[in-house]
Order: C-alpha cells, then sequence, then structure tokens
C-alpha cells in the first residue's frame, strides 16, 4: 500500500496557518507527493483566497522579465539537499498553467533513473504538460519548441488567463509551449529565469549550517537574496516561534521576497499494483504500520502517518531516490511483519515503485 500527498498553501503567520482549505485539482494517485488540494490566506488574517485569483497569481505574472528561452521560466529549487517538496510545487504549478490554458514544460535534469520525471509524467497524463528530461536543459526546450511550437509572450494575455482560469479554459493554442518550470534550477546557472522560488525544510531549513560536503547546503544563506517568493515545506510541524525564528533570518540576507508555507497532508492510500484504486486513511487507525521510503526527509512522512491514528509505526528508510521493488515490498510483508504479528500494513513513499 502506498500514501498519496497533497500539499496545503498559506501565507498566515498565525496557527490558522492551514484552514480553511480549498479544492485544486485531483492528482492521480502516486507513491510519492501528489498534489490535489491547496489553499492560501492573506498575510495576517487567515481569510481563504483561490490560488488561482488575481491576488496570488497575477503578481507572479508581473514578475515575467526577458529571458533566454522565448517564454516565461518559472524556477523551482532549493537552498539544501533534498526533501523541501520542490516536486510537488512544479506538479502544482503545471496543474494552475494547464487550467489556465497556458501548457506547461517541465525540464527536469532526471536524477538516479529519472524517478521524479516518471511521477511527473504519471500525474500529468493526458494534459497539455510536456516534460523534458536531460542534464542540457535549454537544448532539450530547444527541441521541444521547434516540434511543438510556442506561445508568443504577452503581459496582459497571461495576467487574464491566470487571474481567470474559467473564463478561458483549458484551451491553448494547439499545444504549443506556454511557460518553462525549471525544475531544481536554484543552481542551475546556463539558463535565465523569470521567477526564482526557493523551498525550505521547515524543520532543518538551513541543514547543519555547513556546506556540501560538510554538511547540505548547496549555497550559502546569502543566495535566498535572488529568490522571488519562499516556501517553507514542513510549517505544520515547527512551532510559530520557529516560524518567526526562520522568517528573521532571512530578514537578514536582505532578501525581498513573498513568503508562504506548507505542509504535508495525506489524502487516501492506494494499492501499489493498482495505482487507481482509493483507501481511506482510516484503514490504518488501530494497526501497526510499517513505513518504507525512499525520499530526502522521511521524518514527516513518518510523523504525518502517525499523526492518522495507528497503533504503532515502524519504519524503513532508504536513500532518496532509491528503487524500491515491487518484489522487496513482497518480502517485507513476508518477513517483515514477524516483529510485529499485527502488522498488516506496509505503506510505501518513493518517488517510483519499479515493477
Amino acid at each position: 500500500m502506498a500514501a498519496s500527498r497533497s500539499c496545503r498553501f498559506s501565507n498566515a503567520p498565525s496557527s490558522s496557518l492551514f484552514s480553511p482549505s480549498l479544492p485544486l485539482s485531483s492528482a492521480s494517485p502516486s507513491p510519492c507527493a501528489a498534489v490535489s488540494t491547496a489553499s492560501a490566506s492573506s498575510l495576517g488574517t487567515g481569510r481563504a483566497l483561490n490560488p488561482r485569483s488575481s491576488s496570488v497569481l497575477v503578481p507572479l505574472a508581473l514578475c515575467f522579465r526577458s529571458c533566454e528561452l522565448p517564454v516565461p521560466v518559472i524556477s523551482v529549487g532549493n537552498l539544501t539537499w533534498g526533501g523541501n517538496g520542490k516536486t510537488p510545487m512544479v506538479e502544482f504549478i503545471a496543474r494552475i498553467c494547464v487550467e489556465a490554458g497556458i501548457p506547461p514544460l517541465i525540464l527536469t535534469r532526471g536524477y538516479a533513473s529519472g524517478d521524479e520525471a516518471k511521477m511527473l509524467e504519471r500525474h500529468l497524463s493526458g494534459t497539455s504538460a510536456r516534460i523534458g528530461v536531460g542534464a542540457n536543459r535549454t537544448a532539450i526546450a530547444a527541441s521541444i519548441f521547434e516540434r511543438h511550437g510556442y506561445m508568443k509572450f504577452e503581459h496582459t494575455l497571461y495576467s487574464e488567463k491566470l487571474s481567470n482560469p474559467h473564463k478561458f479554459g483549458s484551451a491553448s493554442e494547439n499545444g504549443k509551449v506556454g511557460v518553462a518550470i525549471l525544475d531544481d534550477g536554484m543552481q542551475h546557472w546556463s539558463m535565465l529565469c523569470d521567477v526564482e522560488i526557493v523551498m525550505l525544510n521547515g524543520l532543518m531549513p538551513w541543514g547543519n549550517n555547513h556546506l556540501i560536503p560538510r554538511g547540505s547546503l548547496r549555497e550559502p544563506l546569502g543566495a535566498l537574496s535572488r529568490a522571488d517568493i519562499i516556501v517553507v515545506h514542513h510549517a505544520d510541524l515547527v512551532s510559530d516561534g520557529q516560524l518567526k525564528v526562520i522568517k528573521s533570518k532571512m530578514h537578514t540576507v536582505d532578501a525581498c521576497h513573498a513568503v508562504f508555507f506548507t505542509r504535508l497532508a495525506p489524502s487516501h492510500f492506494f494499492e501499489v499494483k493498482n495505482q487507481h484504486s482509493t483507501l481511506p486513511l482510516s484503514v490504518v487507525i488501530n494497526r501497526v504500520v510499517l513505513c518504507v521510503s525512499a525520499i530526502g526527509f522521511p521524518n514527516a512522512f513518518v510523523q504525518a502517518v502517525g499523526e492518522i491514528g495507528p497503533l504503532l509505526v515502524d519504519r524503513l528508510d532508504f536513500g532518496d531516490h532509491h528503487s524500491i521493488q515491487l518484489n522487496v515490498s513482497i518480502f517485507f510483508s513476508s518477513h517483515c511483519c514477524c516483529k510485529y504479528v499485527s502488522a498488516r500494513f506496509i505503506l510505501s513513499v518513493a518517488e517510483e515503485l519499479m515493477t
């Protein structure tokens, strides 16, 4: 069994951080994070906002500037290595663009076995989104533009589409690409970006405060000054006081940006061999659960499962991007349950389960 997840958005600084929520769109179940619901609140008020409304997305459109590619480029990156909610954010933005009739092109390097790209392809199947995989993302984009064409950027039109997606619908100009989303783009120096979104893990925003290889920081803290938007992930697992410390730390680099908070929100479970199945979260209540993960920050996954209400939660963590084979899952079911006789549920979360 695997867990499907969703993201909720808010920029309210109080304990009412994550409520209420508004549906965005349904995402196909996945062993990894699936963006299916979202909410946003205006700063300091807790007032619910539609993520596709002008108050949220038109400022994003206003940030578009001339760049290397013939379409606007949105970069989603991180300051530390792994576990920052970057891939769900990429999907979230892609779905907004799809619904606004601006077909997105996701450009990803394709780390390890390309698991993140496979997950995005499965989640966005049947939409106008395209995915380009390769180290030279500028060349990949040029190739896709040549095959499918691209929309002529018009600031007013893009703003109107993002402000009123229902007015324009998801229809596009014969499948032409309208925007590029650069996955893991903060350190991708060869491509100019129009909007820089940086994801931070609220539980370990600066890692151990040391750069790679001594720590997990990919750049010094001052790199945040390049960001247009900062998103603090796992914010529900952090106290209000700690969130204030994080925001204060950001201000020390004199960064001028909008700050949002996200949380991990399980929506349902599904059978690995039938990813279209849907099981309620209540199936694990009063059960012993083994959490098997291959993600950057498994602590949040295990803690989220524990809050659902199992009798006991145990864990087995693999390295980020590790390919969990189905035959290994079968081994877990037949052998690992000896540790807990009543361990009837094996929950797995990974970028991609390999058959």
